[in-house]
């Protein structure tokens, strides 16, 4: 394999802010097996690591990266696959090791099939086509080990999928659902959140204002009294909002961490299942 690009190609540019993190993390780990742009073998065939796929945005761009399975200097190319699977980061097409591939549609391991490489020695990363994907140099979510110490400042925080939910058209809300952080209107009221609602006789969640910046999430019900009061911070897309917290949600079966009003979904730029982050802490 040719090394991150030569004058026929280049190796994405997320592909290279991946194995320079890898490399940042695990400075003494086997190279053996890396693999980038494709020898004559590759080019002989069909594959991601070829200069000449047309499935690419760009003309000449690589989109697949090999990293060598290391677990003796803590480069584990099972950890990274299970890493990059539980973050479903939207610039992974698929991954294949030992036998065994991953994609973007669901993120569900299943066997490869006889005939097919098995990738033992190595963990087989391939991007999607498009050049706002393969090329983006964000952080990868690779990080694993002794986790880093807690915030003090923190007192809860989740990041995954969301929805929305609330106001008149939220007909998933029962016409006299309530919100588990208030009791009623006077509630609200008390709280400052009284022009949250909008008039009228259904419950609580049906008269919530569509275009405020609120925010539902599965909260320990020991900090009910301090969400009360203290903004949420809702990350998203580069962007930061604080959003008051109003409920809790979503199930679990979901598989979405929090549910966001339309406004703060549209303030962030997200649609339902797009990823965000809630962050809580504590009162200055």
């Amino acid at each position: 394999m040719v090394w991150k690009g030569d004058a026929d190609g280049r190796l994405a540019k997320g592909l290279i802010a991946l194995i320079d993190q890898v490399d940042s993390q695990w400075p003494k780990r086997n190279r053996r097996n890396d693999g980038t742009i494709g020898d004559k073998r590759h080019q002989a065939g069909s594959s991601d690591h070829n200069i000449g796929s047309e499935r690419n945005e760009t003309p000449g761009v690589v989109t697949a990266l090999d990293i060598t399975d290391d677990p003796d200097s803590g480069c584990d190319a099972m950890k990274i696959a299970e890493a990059l699977r539980l973050a479903e980061d939207e610039r992974v097409e698929y991954v294949i090791h030992k036998g065994r591939i991953y994609n973007s549609r669901n993120w569900q391991w299943r066997d490869r099939g006889k005939g097919s490489g098995d990738h033992a020695e190595h963990v087989h990363i391939s991007v999607m086509p498009q050049k706002a994907l393969y090329d983006d140099t964000r952080p990868w979510p690779i990080a694993f080990g002794k986790p880093p110490p807690p915030d003090p400042d923190v007192l809860f925080q989740v990041a995954g999928r969301m929805s929305t939910f609330g106001g008149p058209k939220d007909t998933g809300m029962a016409p006299l659902e309530g919100l588990a952080l208030f009791a009623d209107e006077a509630h609200m009221r008390k709280y400052g959140l009284g022009d949250y609602l909008l008039p009228g006789s259904l419950g609580l969640g049906r008269r919530l204002n569509p275009d405020k910046l609120y925010v539902a999430a599965r909260w320990p019900r020991e900090l009910y009294e301090t969400l009360r009061s203290t903004p949420v911070l809702v990350e998203a897309n580069g962007k930061k909002i604080e959003m008051r917290a109003v409920d809790w949600g979503p199930a679990l079966w979901t598989n979405r961490v929090a549910d966001l009003s339309p406004g703060g979904a549209r303030a962030l730029g997200l649609d339902t299942d797009d990823r965000c982050s809630v962050t809580v802490r504590k009162p200055k």
